[in-house]
């Protein structure tokens, strides 16, 4: 006799562990049903075996009863990996890679999924923080209300509203009873702090001028202290330029990095009597950097690429004059570091009891340019007065003709 199917009973023998039916469903033409049982172990179950029944009645004379074992977890879930997807959307775990979001990224992709191939895990809310609210609030979406962990990926994303500057610790929480609550941490860069990434050299990839986003103490020169301070780094009198390259890494964990905007750059000298300092950027080539070079009103520097910054410098006499470099960053702390500049008197020649300094030379030059000029229209102006008195001679006399 043909009889539908009812939803099983289920009996726990432990009030810790709570069973319930999900996803029952009955094929009536095909005679056949399935169903799913979550346990719902609870903390005071962790550990322990716990029997639970499950009646299913066949016809309204036949039950069937199967007595299943169920045994609670309780400690670290060892099989769960929580990540998030970098700027190439790849997966990335928290355990082998440190996630910093930029200041200008203003959500992040999460993943949960179980390893052991058809293991689930129910898991509740999960719940996010920072630990300063008045720098960025975090809010969680997509699986953040719970769910069903299993081999495939469940996403949520924490979008990000920065108030103010500065750096906060954000810490997501996962909790699937009876296992210890999963816990993870990044960091949120609302800007005005450094770019660790970033770094400074007098030779491509080098960091001897900036470091980790910080000026080394060679290169560091206070703007307060500008006409009196002496930089512990020199340029000699000879060298009429000097190069530094400007690298923005993309970090270990290959997240695609932090891409950079740089604002106008600022030359401020100690002595301007001495020298004229000026950027002038490299003509395109191998030595101007991966990301080509900076002109004096910045630019972009994205994530993997070196630029090139070339500051030129007039002497306008015998003297040192310390220079600092100011280049804005957009989101980040400036870029700033400084050198000394030593300077020679301009060069002087002397020849024929006359001195001549470039300013002298070219004033000679012009003379001798109005001198020739003159010349060439006196020239010219002989040369016509003959032609008219050649022309007026002919007209007294007229030939005859016979």
């Amino acid at each position: 006799t043909a009889h539908g199917f009812e939803p099983p009973e289920l009996t726990s023998a432990s009030p810790d562990l709570s069973p319930r039916l999900d996803d029952f469903t009955v094929d009536k033409i095909e005679r056949e049903g399935s169903f799913q049982i979550t346990f719902g172990c609870t903390a005071q179950a962790a550990g322990k075996l716990v029997p639970v029944s499950v009646r299913m009645k066949i016809t309204n004379q036949t039950d069937v009863l199967v007595w299943l074992l169920k045994e609670c977890g309780s400690g670290e879930l060892k099989d769960f990996t929580i990540g998030f997807l970098n700027k190439n959307d790849e997966m990335k775990t928290f355990k082998q890679n440190k996630l910093v979001v930029d200041a200008l990224t203003v959500a992040t992709t999460l993943y949960m999924l179980l390893a052991e191939q058809g293991a689930q895990l129910e898991f509740k809310a999960a719940s996010v923080t920072s630990s300063d609210p008045n720098v960025a609030r975090i809010e969680l979406r997509g699986a953040a209300a719970g769910g069903v962990l299993n081999p495939e990926p469940a996403y949520l994303e924490a979008h990000y509203q920065c108030v103010a500057r500065g750096r906060v610790t954000v810490t997501l929480t996962i909790s699937a009873p009876p296992y210890d609550p999963t816990t993870v941490q990044w960091i949120k860069d609302c800007g005005g702090g450094v770019n660790e990434r970033l770094s400074v050299g007098t030779s491509p990839l080098g960091s001897d001028v900036v470091s980790l986003g910080q000026t080394t103490e060679v290169f560091k020169i206070d703007y307060a202290d500008l006409g009196a301070q002496v930089s512990r780094f020199v340029v000699p009198p000879s060298a009429s330029f000097i190069v530094f390259h400007i690298y923005n890494a993309v970090g270990e964990d290959s997240d695609g990095g932090l891409d950079m905007t740089l604002g106008k750059v600022s030359i401020s000298r100690g002595k301007p009597s001495v020298l004229a300092a000026f950027v002038k950027p490299l003509a395109q080539g191998v030595f101007s950097g991966t990301g080509g070079a900076l002109g004096p009103s910045g630019g972009d520097l994205p994530a993997g690429t070196v630029k090139t910054l070339r500051i030129s410098f007039v002497c306008k006499r015998a003297g040192a004059s310390n220079v600092l470099v100011t280049i804005p960053t957009l989101n980040y702390e400036n870029i700033e570091f400084g050198f000394t500049k030593e300077c020679h008197n301009p060069r002087k020649v002397k020849g024929r009891s006359m001195l001549r300094t470039s300013g002298s030379i070219f004033a000679a030059l012009v003379t001798a340019a109005l001198a020739i000029l003159a010349a060439v229209l006196y020239i010219n102006l002989k040369q016509r007065s003959a032609r008219a008195e050649l022309l007026s001679a002919r007209s007294s006399h007229p030939s005859s003709t016979s």
